[in-house]
């Protein structure tokens, strides 16, 4: 299954944001909002990759959303964000598993509470970006 060159996503809002496939490469997709240039971009890549051999592979997925925009002396800063999934071949770990583990982690970020009207809470961003553990 490949994904739709437009994807629509939701930001911590709930408002739709558009993201439109401007590259590929082997195993690497990359899609820009279109509401941004190049220039000052909010991007989303997704990438597959496998390490090891025979029964010890490990699939590597990784989907990452960037933001960049330039600072007040025009230096570009960017934010980034990513999401990497690693699930061994050995089928000890299944994907059911692994998605339990997802569901873990959006239930975490957005403090129980995501929905169409985006973030019920920022409060857990909020203690992570100050460092709390």
């Amino acid at each position: 299954m490949a994904f739709s060159d437009n994807l629509s996503l939701d930001d911590a809002s709930g408002d739709l944001v558009a993201y439109s496939k401007i590259a590929s490469s082997g195993d690497r997709i990359r899609r820009l909002d279109t509401s941004t240039t190049l220039a000052e971009s909010r991007l989303m890549e997704i990438a597959h990759n496998f390490q090891g051999s025979g029964a010890d592979i490990v699939d590597r997925h990784l989907v990452s959303f960037s933001h960049t925009q330039n600072n007040a002396t025009g230096k570009p800063r960017k934010a980034i964000v990513n999401l990497t999934v690693s699930i061994p071949r050995d089928a000890v770990v299944t994907p059911e598993d692994v998605d339990d583990l997802i569901a873990n982690l959006v239930d975490f970020i957005t403090g129980g509470s995501f929905g169409d009207s985006g973030f019920g809470s920022t409060a857990t961003l909020r203690a992570l970006y100050r460092g709390e553990a």
